[in-house]
């Protein structure tokens, strides 16, 4: 028994030194020193943010930036705030940046559309298609694009149990705006899961056919069905964002069926 309990340990073990290396790598900062340094060194929003310390809500605002996916792609402060990062001038750098609440603020939360359109054309085009966005803009009330993917893209919301609990903020909240109706939640859940498993699938599907190139097997068939699976996945996270929840999880499983089957084709051949 102490055997076996030194086994499971040290497995443990294992397993959480891989996961830890394994999450380093996919966190790392795809930004060198010299690119940054290339990217943002004339941008006077960057410069003097950078050296802000107080007050600390502020200060933080520009390290969630700097740890973003925005920062790595380029895109700095006033591609989503507006104003002008071209003056040392703090008035003038400051035209026309407002408080996310104010009406007139590019990222109030009517407005985030329009402002992530600039960059996210196709997943907005659907998002403004959706019954939820006529809520939106009518009523106020309904999901925009800062609820998942946070303010400055720093995070992007995968866990199925974080959605179900967003999708409940309206959903199905005692005393609610709405009907309870938690049905939809655990629907949304199950469809992040079909998502999240999917994406694994293709991920790997794709690994394989990668390594089936570098010994130059013959993998037509296998190219074809991972070439499909990438576009069903693409298409059913396009259909997730007008919450097309039926939708949604019958692409995902008809991409995570095909990669599957790659998969194992792939890993025969590979592994022959």
């Amino acid at each position: 028994m102490k055997t076996i309990r030194r086994l499971k340990t040290s497995f443990c073990i294992l397993t959480f030194a891989v996961f830890s290396v394994v999450w380093a790598q996919n966190n790392q900062s795809t930004v060198s020193p010299q690119k940054w340094e290339t990217d943002y060194r004339n941008n006077n929003c960057i410069t003097c943010h950078a050296q802000l310390t107080q007050p600390v809500a502020l200060s933080n605002r520009y390290f969630e930036w700097h740890s973003s996916a925005h920062r790595d792609v380029g895109v700095s402060c006033e591609k989503c705030h507006g104003g002008n990062p071209a003056t040392a001038d703090k008035a003038k750098a400051h035209v026309g940046i407002y408080p996310y609440a104010n009406p007139e603020s590019r990222i109030h939360f009517r407005n985030l559309p329009v402002t992530c359109q600039s960059c996210h054309q196709g997943i907005v085009n659907t998002f403004v298609e959706s019954k939820h966005y006529q809520n939106l803009k009518t009523t106020g009330l309904g999901p925009s694009c800062s609820n998942c993917h946070a303010h400055m893209a720093s995070e992007v919301v995968l866990s199925p149990q974080q959605i179900s609990t967003l999708c409940a903020y309206c959903h199905d909240t005692v005393n609610g705006a709405l009907p309870p109706r938690p049905d939809i939640r655990e629907k949304a859940e199950a469809v992040m899961q079909s998502l999240n498993r999917a994406d694994v699938a293709v991920s790997w599907a794709s690994s394989l056919l990668r390594e089936a190139e570098l010994k130059r097997l013959s993998i037509a068939t296998e190219r074809l069905q991972v070439s499909a699976a990438q576009g069903l996945l693409k298409d059913a996270k396009f259909s997730w964002h007008s919450f097309a929840l039926e939708a949604t999880q019958k692409k995902a499983d008809e991409a995570f069926a095909l990669a599957m089957r790659a998969r194992e084709d792939l890993g025969k051949k590979v592994n022959h």
